[in-house]
């Protein structure tokens, strides 16, 4: 039972323990729009936190826009060098849309999130690599981190849908309209998938014993 009561701690904690991730990245076309979309899973204050870049392959960060405040979860965050394309779209109200001009990335920047303590949250991209060529490369395109997944301090690059490279060029219906159904969709286990979970390492604990 033990082991069950472990397993149950380390799901909850590794849902709990993700506070604000990075779920979006797009480089529209003809470089408008550009950021990022985050997403606040637990309500917090996040004075002191910060998203940093890292451009083409430097292998040293700079900082791009540091928190400032409470956030609510379920919250989205649009951080962007282009605020007027975002709210001429609607996207006030998705979330809370952040001008900053340093969000004017070219399809093969990395991004991470760090803590008060410079601890790394989560990362988009790896870090020390140009994006170009790369899985995770979304010049004139966007990628769209998967529903449940957890914030990673190293990239997971299999755990985001990827546009492919010019994608925003051709897309039908526009971009307009392809992005603003993209983003802002992003969502954390339920409840239930978390019961279920559960459930599964219930069982196999049960069977785990009578085997033995």
């Amino acid at each position: 039972m033990k082991t069950l009561y472990l397993l149950s701690a380390l799901i909850v904690a590794s849902v709990a323990s993700a506070q604000i991730v990075i779920t979006g990245i797009y480089d529209g076309d003809a470089s408008d729009p550009k950021g990022i979309e985050a997403y606040v899973v637990s309500t917090g204050d996040y004075t002191g936190w910060a998203v940093e870049l890292q451009f083409n392959a430097n292998t040293t960060w700079s900082n791009g826009y540091t928190f400032d405040g409470s956030y609510t979860a379920g919250e989205f965050l649009y951080i962007t060098s282009t605020p007027d394309t975002l709210t001429g779209w609607g996207w006030a109200s998705k979330g809370t849309i952040i001008s900053d001009g340093s969000f004017n990335q070219n399809g093969d920047d990395s991004y991470r999130i760090i803590d008060g303590s410079s601890t790394v949250i989560d990362s988009f991209g790896v870090d020390g690599t140009d994006g170009t060529g790369q899985a995770w490369e979304f010049t004139d395109s966007y990628a769209y981190r998967s529903d449940g997944t957890a914030p990673t301090a190293t990239f997971a690059v299999g755990e985001w849908t990827y546009g492919g490279v010019n994608f925003l060029e051709t897309v039908g219906g526009g971009q307009q309209a392809f992005l603003t159904g993209q983003f802002g969709t992003y969502a954390v286990p339920e409840p239930s998938t978390i019961a279920a979970i559960l459930g599964l390492c219930a069982l196999g604990f049960v069977v785990v014993r009578r085997r033995r």
